[in-house]
């Protein structure tokens, strides 16, 4: 199973489909990867937003880290 620890608020999301707050979909780059996850709101809606964590065997690009900057960080974990 795949985890994503959030830094933000330390939330993990997983590939565990049975759950709303979860991973969906990957992007792989050497730069980083993207990590589409989808949480439900306060009122139970779920919405969908990424999370950037940094590549694996490789280190980030900064000139293409200046297109993440603004969005959510956070990392691999072990689930």
């Amino acid at each position: 199973m795949i985890a994503v620890k959030r830094h933000r608020d330390g939330k993990v999301f997983t590939t565990d489909m049975s759950k709303d707050d979860g991973i969906y979909e990957m992007h792989f780059c050497t730069s980083y990867t993207q990590v589409m996850i989808q949480e439900a709101d306060d009122e139970g809606r779920l919405k969908n937003s990424e999370i950037i964590c940094k590549p694996v065997g490789t280190e980030p690009n900064w000139v293409d880290l200046i297109a993440t900057q603004d969005d959510d960080t956070g990392e691999f974990v072990f689930a």
